[in-house]
């Protein structure tokens, strides 16, 4: 097992963050992050809240995206 097969997600070489994913755990951890957002909208089209509703899963995801990749990227 090289170095970088380690890290799920590579930092980026310009700014803060991190780029694409580099293994398949991370692809697969942005599939499901893309497709929570995506059934989010759908359950919520209806609702008089739609707006707040929306942001605050999509916080909350996102959220946990950043946890996700501090956790398994690169320093």
């Amino acid at each position: 097992m090289n170095k970088n097969s380690q890290f799920w997600f590579r930092a980026k070489t310009i700014g803060i963050g991190w780029g694409k994913p580099v293994t398949w755990q991370g692809w697969f951890v942005l599939l499901i992050y893309f497709l929570l957002i995506g059934i989010s909208a759908f359950a919520l089209k209806d609702s008089s809240l739609f707006i707040p509703m929306f942001v605050i899963c999509v916080m909350l995801f996102s959220g946990t995206l950043i946890f996700v990749c501090y956790k398994k990227g690169e320093k």
